[in-house]
């Protein structure tokens, strides 16, 4: 909150809510999950030293039971101003459409790059349904930045909590198949903005989330949304590769 003083209107500020932390999936108590969904929102606020968060959202699907009252608990806090919009973290569209019924959903933060691309039918149906999208993973935990390309590609240290399943069978010999799409870094776009800007092309997509540990490399991220498109000949030739490619996961 330091950080935005001064300038807080420059920013749009998300973050989420865990909602069935102290819940029972048995036992419904109205006032727990009411009280859940506020104090993280007001602890939130106060952390943040903010009096509004533009983007709040819900960590995981909340219990069946918890579903309305969290969503009008959501409302409230939208009414009163601590609030802008509201959306969940997830990729069941079938759980997204019961919310549904307890009152309007915002934003869906979806799983979905190059090399995961199931989440395309739900994209689609956010942008029927006018809901934003933020996608996460957009380049699939850093296997489509190049630098994990091949035998000879720079390792997950132990330490990273990528190590484990980057270990895995599948995972790796899906590294050694990357260098096949590296064809599509060409002299005017690296890789990480190659499948940046396969993600924005979605129609469904508002905005992709891609993860970054300095300023030059946000600079560098932000370049994709005005690069041109891959051409229809890039993707003819990409995507039969991606989907030979096993991922680490990360999606759901």
């Amino acid at each position: 909150g330091r950080a935005l003083k001064g300038r807080r209107d420059k920013w749009i500020v998300a973050t989420k809510v865990q909602p069935n932390r102290g819940l029972d999936s048995e036992t419904p108590d109205e006032s727990v999950a009411r009280q859940r969904i506020r104090k993280a929102c007001e602890d939130s606020l106060e952390r943040l030293q903010m009096e509004t968060i533009d983007l709040y959202q819900l960590h995981a699907i909340p219990h069946e039971w918890a579903m309305p009252f969290v969503m009008d608990e959501f409302a409230k806090l939208k009414a009163e101003g601590k609030v802008r919009f509201y959306g969940i973290s997830t990729n069941n569209q079938a759980a997204i459409e019961k919310l549904a019924t307890y009152g309007p959903v915002d934003v869906l933060q979806i799983g979905y790059n190059l090399l995961e691309r199931s989440a395309e039918d739900l994209l689609t149906w956010s942008k029927e349904q006018n809901i934003g999208t933020l996608i996460r993973v957009p380049l699939a935990k850093g296997m489509l930045t190049g630098k994990y390309f091949g035998d000879n590609a720079e390792q997950v240290p132990e330490g990273d909590v990528r190590y484990e399943r980057f270990q895995q069978e599948e995972t790796v010999n899906g590294l050694k198949r990357l260098p096949e799409l590296g064809f599509l870094q060409t002299d005017q776009r690296s890789m990480v903005q190659a499948a940046l800007r396969y993600v924005l092309d979605h129609p469904g997509v508002s905005c992709a989330i891609a993860g970054a540990k300095n300023r030059e490399q946000i600079d560098h991220n932000v370049v994709a949304s005005d690069l041109p498109s891959l051409s229809d000949e890039e993707l003819a030739k990409a995507l039969p590769i991606a989907e030979q490619i096993t991922t680490p996961g990360w999606i759901g």
